[in-house]
């Protein structure tokens, strides 16, 4: 429900230009704003959620999503707007650790992969559901998109407040200072398989981000129309809704080596193929391949970090994950455009067969957290 709320990218955009934003002045801005918001809360979010506890974050967000969206459905000034647009992504993205964070302490250890697996089937279902109804709430009053919003945080805190109470504690510590706060933050990365952990996920998530980056622009050139090349990426959430559930039962009886090898090695043999894509029809499959390949790698990671991960920095190694996660994006994707503006997609999706099959040997050799 939460993620059925939110705005994505795509629709503030379409909210912009609703409600009369300058495109050439404004619209990147905020955008940018808004990407910013959530990177930040994304990352700073854990270790908040490690000292605070997952249920007062998960309050506090939904509190200042919901202040920064009525203030959205005010229509301020552009200059304002930024800021409270920068706002929303903030408090969007600090919950999400402490989601993951709820999961573990609330689900038994050997069902956790199954758990996160269900989370990440349930994200997939809000996601596509925000799309269809984004598109119907644009055409009749723009505003509706936030007074959603609005209405899925208020749910969120709902479901929060009836969680067993042992999930909302923190570790009692120390008051916060700034250098402690920072060597919470930067905890995961100065552990050895952690480390190497989160290396073979950068390097698995520049070849996945190529969904976003070179594939389409593979696609437009060999002449496919935009509306196919959404229908074909559409493909990717339809598998992942109507096979996350039967795969979960399967892959949660693999060793975690097993499952994230397996989730790497599908990637890249999905998007290694590209290398022979000539139409429409040898696209689908391929991208079937690598939406197995992510069924495989989401929540064995997840799994993974909540092994790794001591008790009371759960939040901040799932914050570090989804910055090596998101790297591959703001990295992967705009090397690999360079890449094909030189040379075209060839070389991209070699590569990508060549990263994602050392990110799998890499995941292999993991030693399992303990």
């Amino acid at each position: 429900m939460n993620r059925l709320a939110l705005v994505s990218p795509a629709f503030l955009s379409l909210f912009m230009l609703a409600i009369d934003i300058p495109v050439t002045q404004a619209i990147a801005l905020m955008l940018f704003s808004s990407g910013l918001g959530q990177v930040i809360g994304g990352f700073f979010g854990g270790v908040l959620s490690d000292r605070y506890g997952p249920r007062r974050i998960i309050f506090a967000s939904q509190a200042l999503y919901i202040m920064t969206c009525a203030g959205i459905l005010l229509s301020p000034p552009p200059s304002l707007l930024g800021i409270l647009v920068g706002g929303a992504g903030l408090a969007a993205a600090l919950p999400r650790a402490a989601a993951f964070t709820l999961a573990t302490r609330l689900v038994q250890k050997e069902q956790r992969t199954r758990a996160y697996g269900y989370l990440y089937w349930g994200n997939n279902i809000g996601s596509t559901l925000s799309s269809v109804i984004s598109g119907l709430l644009i055409q009749i009053w723009p505003h509706l998109l936030f007074l959603l919003s609005i209405l899925g945080a208020i749910y969120y805190i709902l479901i929060a407040l009836r969680l067993p109470a042992a999930a909302a504690g923190a570790e009692e510590r120390n008051p916060l200072s700034v250098r402690q706060f920072m060597r919470d933050t930067l905890h995961p990365f100065g552990a050895t398989g952690m480390r190497m952990f989160l290396l073979w996920t950068f390097l698995i998530s520049c070849v996945y981000m190529q969904k976003l980056g070179v594939l389409p622009l593979q696609m437009t050139a060999l002449g496919i129309a935009p509306a196919v090349i959404g229908a074909v990426l559409a493909v990717n959430a339809v598998v992942v809704i109507a096979c996350q559930p039967v795969l979960m039962r399967w892959s949660s009886r693999l060793g975690l080596g097993t499952t994230l090898m397996s989730g790497a090695l599908l990637i890249a043999v999905g998007f290694g193929a590209y290398t022979f894509a000539t139409d429409v029809y040898f696209f689908i499959p391929c991208v079937m391949i690598w939406t197995v390949g992510e069924m495989f790698l989401v929540p064995g990671s997840s799994a993974y970090i909540a092994a790794a991960a001591p008790g009371n920095r759960i939040g901040s190694y799932q914050s570090s994950y989804a910055l090596a996660w998101s790297s591959g994006l703001s990295v992967g994707t705009p090397i690999g455009q360079l890449i094909w503006a030189a040379a075209g997609s060839t070389p991209i999706w070699i590569a990508a067969l060549l990263l994602g099959g050392i990110a799998a040997l890499g995941f292999r050799r993991l030693k399992p957290p303990t």
